[in-house]
């Protein structure tokens, strides 16, 4: 989350405002790099769908994706 507020603090101005939307997993030890990639992105497009700005998390008990904070 700091990433993303760094990035929104120092990249705008009067003429744009930059943000960042950012998807992450947990993954077990034997899982595959393409689930560990599914997830994560299934994670960043839930949060570009859901408002954009913000981080999004694949929570493992429930196996779907959520949005850690609201902004």
């Amino acid at each position: 989350d700091s990433i993303r507020k760094n990035i929104e603090e120092h990249f705008q101005n009067n003429f744009y405002k930059i943000t960042v939307s950012i998807g992450a997993t947990v993954f077990e030890k034997d899982e595959s790099i393409i689930n560990i990639i599914d997830k994560a992105d299934r994670a960043l497009y839930y949060v570009k769908e859901n408002g954009r700005n913000n981080v999004g998390f694949w929570d493992m008990e429930t196996n779907k994706q959520k949005i850690l904070k609201k902004y």
